[in-house]
């Protein structure tokens, strides 16, 4: 299981590059969490008299929430009004709808039904009648709503578990915990019972939004007064704030921390089983083994601290599952196995981590392709960024660019969606999000057929409807700038 922010701890590059040890679906998660925050400011500040929840969902969140009971549906627009289809095309659910989420893992929507928000099963019916101002998708049995213009959760009979008293919250990702504010500056984490078990005012921070996209924790991280502590699942202070940075530990494992510019690690009692010593980190394998900078080189640590790989490598990735890991020698890259042995000699400009079906995605003269493990390039180098593979309903696909514009490509290299886009996501319900140049977002499935189109009405400001859905489209889509200024 990956970990929201617990890569390397260094800056990363603005540019597109592919992301090591499978990374790029985490980073998009926290992107869209932080465009989110966007549509939260526009909500309360009155932009937005409706919410436009139905993009940010589908674009974030309607993948993860599926079940094999749930079938997957997609809400699509047509007209003036919402339905829902299927990944065929096959309209499920007639448009009807003033707007719409998608199916949460309990086979439960919120839809908009005149000026309230309610919430529908898979066949149509309405099951909890519209009533709220405001509603996000169900997690773990809560969905988050708004009544009277305040924030609280109600259950999947449409009774309120948590009243409505809170100025915003975000939903139990969770099934412990979830965070809340009183004010748009302050927050804290609530349990299933409505109690702050760490009270505000806690500041906003990454990291702590990162923590609720978990379930299997351990140990919580808890920034106040400018530095990381940690909290257990009952919300019991562990460690008093004492790092510049912390991750979230997983049980049975290690996390990484970071104090006075060194980085160690924890384990999930909140043990310092390796110091803060060492300039940088990678988390740990599956095998057991970190990727760690001792000085100017790197090398791999045992769980118990034990370099089993001395420190040698200019740079070091993270093992990938059949044992091998990319390292950096005399500025080229290669990859090396659990013993240190190079199993590929170092030959390229930049290497990522292989996937699970045996490619890695490697940069040779300026171009990215694809090689197995035997160091054959079996994907030509032509892409100017190139992503790892990624497994999708026993398809294995990798979102590369050409010239500024994304598609997606099968194992073999074809193309399964052409790169002519501004964006493309693959999520793991099995379809592809694409944004257009005219911002029109469509969806593809993973036979390669376009099912939605998504757009600006007809005389609508396109600059109001980026404001509106911020969620939708890369970071430079829309012009936060005129977000603000029209916020009022």
């Amino acid at each position: 299981m990956s970990y929201p922010l617990q890569t390397d701890l260094q800056h990363v590059p603005d540019t597109p590059l592919p992301v090591r040890n499978s990374r790029w679906k985490t980073a998009l998660l926290a992107t869209g969490i932080a465009l989110l925050l966007l549509v939260r400011i526009a909500l309360n500040a009155g932009m937005i008299a409706a919410p436009v929840l139905l993009m940010q969902e589908l674009s974030l969140r309607q993948a993860e929430s599926q079940t094999p009971e749930a079938p997957a549906l997609l809400p699509y627009m047509q007209g003036q009004q919402y339905g829902f289809m299927d990944l065929q095309g096959k309209v499920v659910i007639a448009p009807q709808f003033e707007d719409a989420c998608s199916f949460a893992d309990n086979g439960l929507a919120a839809v908009q039904i005149g000026e309230q928000w309610g919430y529908i099963n898979t066949a149509g019916q309405i099951v909890i009648a519209p009533r709220f101002e405001l509603a996000n998708d169900f997690y773990n049995g809560l969905a988050a709503v708004m009544q009277d213009q305040k924030w609280g959760y109600i259950n999947e009979q449409g009774n309120f578990e948590i009243s409505p008293v809170f100025y915003w919250c975000f939903s139990f990702y969770d099934k412990d915990f979830a965070w809340v504010e009183e004010d748009f500056e302050n927050g804290g984490i609530i349990n299933r019972a409505g109690q702050y078990i760490t009270p505000p005012p806690l500041s906003i921070t990454d990291n702590i939004w990162s923590v609720f996209l978990e379930d299997d924790i351990a140990l919580y991280p808890l920034y106040k007064d400018g530095l990381y502590g940690y909290i257990d699942g009952y919300g019991n202070s562990i460690l008093s704030p004492r790092y510049d940075f912390a991750l979230p530990c997983a049980p049975g494992q290690l996390a990484i921390v970071k104090r006075d510019d060194r980085c160690g690690f924890i384990d999930d009692t909140g043990r310092e089983v390796i110091a803060p010593r060492y300039m940088n980190a990678r988390s740990f394998a599956d095998n057991g083994l970190a990727a760690v900078q001792n000085g100017n080189k790197w090398g791999y640590l045992n769980t118990e601290g034990v370099w089993v790989i001395a420190p040698q490598f200019e740079d070091a990735g993270s093992f990938a599952d059949n044992g091998l890991a990319a390292v950096q020698v005399d500025e080229q890259w290669g990859y090396i196995d659990e013993t240190g042995e190079q199993v590929i000699e170092p030959q390229f400009e930049d290497a990522g981590s292989f996937a699970d079906n045996g490619l890695a995605a490697v940069l040779q003269d300026g171009k990215w392709g694809y090689v197995d493990q035997r160091g054959r390039m079996v994907i030509a180098p032509r892409f100017d960024t190139a992503a790892g593979f990624d497994q999708n309903n026993d398809i294995s696909l990798a979102r590369v660019s050409v010239a500024g514009r994304y598609g997606y490509i099968r194992s073999d290299g074809t193309y399964l969606v052409e790169p002519d886009y501004g964006e493309a996501d693959l999520y793991s319900a099995g379809y592809i999000s694409v944004v257009e140049d005219d911002k029109t977002i469509s969806v593809y499935n993973l036979q390669g057929n376009k099912l939605i189109d998504h757009a600006p009405a007809a005389g609508e400001d396109k600059q109001e409807y980026y404001c509106k859905y911020p969620g939708c489209f890369e970071s430079n889509s829309y012009d936060s700038d005129y977000c603000e200024q029209h916020a009022s």
